[in-house]
């Protein structure tokens, strides 16, 4: 009886050791998860900004585009009007004579 006696204690303390370690492992992987989610949350209010500055750079990149063709609209404009002008001049210079 002694040796079972013995082989169950000893069998139980490996046991309790092994139970020990996975309560440890069970705790490590619960702390790894919490930092995880925090992460996930992070990460997507990061998506949210990083989305709403894309936009941003979207309408920036939209309005400077614009920009050379409003310009290049005023130079037609003005040639136009300029041509316009000259054309009547020379019209009503011909009536006139």
């Amino acid at each position: 009886m002694e040796i079972s006696e013995k082989l169950w204690d000893e069998s139980r303390r490996g046991i309790e050791a092994r139970f020990e370690r996975n309560e440890r492992d069970i705790d490590e992987l619960y702390k790894r998860q919490c930092e995880i989610e925090k992460l996930s949350i992070q990460i997507g209010e990061m998506l949210k900004n990083h989305h709403k500055t894309q936009e941003d750079h979207g309408k920036r990149i939209e309005a400077l585009e614009k920009r050379p063709v409003k310009f290049f609209d005023k130079i037609v404009s003005g040639i136009i009007g300029a041509a316009t002008g000259s054309l009547t001049g020379a019209l009503i210079s011909l009536f006139i004579k």
